[in-house]
């Protein structure tokens, strides 16, 4: 495959991207997943892994989950503030949309 890329790269009117067709294309198709190890039970031969993310994004979200039962998030530091101007028109407007509608 690859001498067939690099012919039709060096020959073709337009750049050649391969994935998995070899160096001699103009440039390379990578799934982000498979290089940065997001998921372990299989690489593609044409990828390399670049990290091991699996453990560390599973990680990070065992601790969010964590946090979220522990109540030590979201805290008001993680919250926007809205005037009370702005929530009293927020408040009518569900009050409103959650009576009957009239015919």
């Amino acid at each position: 495959m690859d001498r067939l890329s690099g012919q039709a790269a060096r020959t073709g009117n337009a750049q050649l991207a391969g994935i998995g067709a070899g160096a001699g294309c103009d440039g390379q198709v990578q799934v982000w997943h498979d290089l940065l190890g997001v998921l372990t039970d299989f690489l593609p031969r044409h990828a390399r892994r670049y990290a091991n993310l699996a453990d560390v994004i599973s990680g990070a979200i065992g601790q969010y989950a964590a946090d979220v039962r522990a109540s030590t998030f979201p805290t008001s530091e993680n919250a926007s503030a809205m005037n009370d101007d702005d929530l009293r028109e927020a408040l009518d407007g569900i009050a409103h949309a959650s009576e009957p509608a009239s015919v």
